[in-house]
C-alpha cells in the first residue's frame, strides 16, 4: 500500500512538472519570444505525458467507469478531428486533461497562477526594456493598443482573466476584498492600456461574481449556516456553456443584413457575427472538421488586406474541429459542472458560467494556456467547506 502510494506521488510530481512545462511552452509561443528551439523536445515531452497516463491506467488503476467511457469518447472525437484538420493541441489539451486523474484542483490552479502570472511580468518587462518587440497598435477611433510583449493585446487581457479567474477558484470564499478591488484595478488596466473592452466587462463581472460569492458565505455564516445554492442557479451555471454555445452558434448562422437586432448584437460583438457567417457560408459544417486558414490573428503591426478570424470560441470549435468535438466539449463542461453541484464547490460552478461568457467573445475555450477550468474534468474537487468528492 504505500509503496503503491509513493509510486503515486512520483508520478503526480512528474505529471505536475510536466504541467508547468506544458504551460510555458504554449504561453511563450503566443509571445515575441523565440521558441524555434522547443521543436526537437515536443516529441519527448509528449512521450513522457503519454508515459504517465499509462501508468496511472495500468498500474496505479485510478481511472473510474465513466471515466474510461469519457476518456474514449475524448480519444476518437479528437483524433478523429485531428487527422481531419491536422490541429494537434488537441491530442495535448486530451493527455493533460486526463492525466490530472486525482491531483488537486486547488494545487493545479495555484501552479497555474504562479507559473502564468511569472510568466506575464517576465514577458511585459521584456517588452518594456526592448529585449522582445513591444507591439503597439494604432487603429483608427481607437486609443493605442499595447500587447505587452503578446502577439495581440486581447490575448493579453484574456491572460489577466484566467490568472484572476484560477485565482479567485482556490481563494474561493477566503478572497479578501483587497483581492477583489486589484481584480477590478486590473479591468481598468486592461481597458486603458489594451482597449479590450470585452474583456474588461468579463473581468468587472468576475470580480462582481466573487464579490458576491463572499457576501452570501459571510451572511451564512453569521446565522451560522453554511451556504447552499439555490437548486434552479446550480442547473442554469452547469448549463451555461452549452447555452452560451447554442445562442451564439444561432445568431451567427442566422446573421443577416436585414435583421436590424442582430446587425446591432454583431457591432457590440466587434463583427464576431459577420466572420462566423462568412465562415459558415464559405465552408459550412462538417463533423469532424476542417483546416480553415484565417488572417488576423496578430503578432505582427502590417495591416491585414483581407481579415478573416473567428473571435468566438463556439463558432471556432464548430467551424474548424467539427459538429463531433463541439458536442464533446460541451459535454465536458456539463460532467465538470455536475461534480461542482454534487461537491458543493459553487466557486467551480461560477468559473464554468465565466468561461461560458467570456468564451462568446474570445476563441481560447480549447488552447492549454487559457483552459484551467477543464482541468476539473478529472483533478480531485474540494468543495467550498473543504471537503472532497469521489466522483
Amino acid at each position: 500500500m504505500e509503496k503503491r502510494y509513493n509510486i503515486n506521488k512520483i508520478i503526480e510530481n512528474i505529471y505536475l512538472m510536466i504541467f508547468v512545462i506544458w504551460l510555458m511552452v504554449s504561453f511563450l509561443y503566443t509571445t515575441k519570444f523565440d521558441m524555434s528551439w522547443f521543436e526537437p523536445y515536443y516529441y519527448i515531452v509528449h512521450l513522457i505525458l503519454v508515459g504517465i497516463v499509462l501508468i496511472k491506467a495500468c498500474y496505479c488503476k485510478t481511472y473510474l467507469v465513466w471515466e474510461v467511457v469519457i476518456i474514449f469518447i475524448l480519444y476518437i472525437s479528437f483524433t478523429f478531428s485531428m487527422s481531419r484538420n491536422g490541429y494537434v493541441e488537441l491530442q495535448d489539451l486530451f493527455l493533460l486533461i486526463i492525466g490530472a486523474k486525482g491531483i488537486s484542483f486547488k494545487k493545479l490552479m495555484k501552479i497555474y497562477v504562479c507559473t502564468l502570472s511569472i510568466l506575464l511580468l517576465i514577458t511585459m518587462g521584456a517588452a518594456l526594456t526592448g529585449k522582445i518587440e513591444h507591439l503597439v497598435y494604432l487603429q483608427e477611433g481607437r486609443r493605442p493598443r499595447m500587447a505587452f510583449g503578446t502577439t495581440y493585446p486581447t490575448d493579453f487581457s484574456a491572460y489577466i482573466f484566467y490568472i484572476l479567474l484560477a485565482y479567485f477558484c482556490f481563494r474561493g470564499k477566503k478572497v479578501s476584498y483587497t483581492e477583489i478591488g486589484m481584480g477590478a484595478a486590473l479591468a481598468l488596466f486592461v481597458y486603458w492600456f489594451c482597449d479590450a473592452r470585452l474583456n474588461t466587462i468579463c473581468i468587472l463581472i468576475m470580480s462582481g461574481v466573487f464579490l458576491y460569492n463572499k457576501l452570501i458565505h459571510k451572511a451564512y455564516a453569521k446565522k451560522g449556516k453554511s451556504y447552499f445554492m439555490n437548486k434552479i442557479w446550480q442547473q442554469m451555471l452547469t448549463i451555461s456553456t452549452s447555452l452560451a454555445a447554442v445562442f451564439m452558434v444561432a445568431v451567427t448562422i442566422f446573421y443577416s443584413i436585414d435583421n436590424k437586432i442582430l446587425i446591432f448584437l454583431d457591432k457590440v460583438l466587434n463583427n464576431r457575427l459577420l466572420y462566423g457567417n462568412l465562415g459558415y457560408d464559405i465552408y459550412g459544417l462538417s463533423f469532424w472538421g476542417q483546416d480553415i486558414p484565417q488572417q488576423g490573428a496578430g503578432g505582427k503591426l502590417d495591416a491585414v488586406k483581407h481579415y478573416f478570424f473567428f473571435d468566438v470560441s463556439y463558432v471556432t470549435i464548430l467551424l474548424r474541429y467539427g459538429i463531433i468535438v463541439l458536442g464533446v466539449v460541451l459535454l465536458i463542461w456539463l460532467i465538470i459542472g455536475i461534480r461542482a453541484q454534487k461537491n458543493e464547490n459553487w466557486e467551480l460552478l461560477w468559473a464554468i458560467a465565466l468561461v461560458a461568457l467570456q468564451c462568446t467573445v474570445e476563441h481560447h475555450m480549447l488552447q492549454i494556456v487559457y483552459a484551467p477550468v477543464l482541468w476539473a474534468l478529472f483533478a480531485k474537487i474540494e468543495s467550498s467547506e473543504n471537503k472532497y468528492s469521489s466522483f
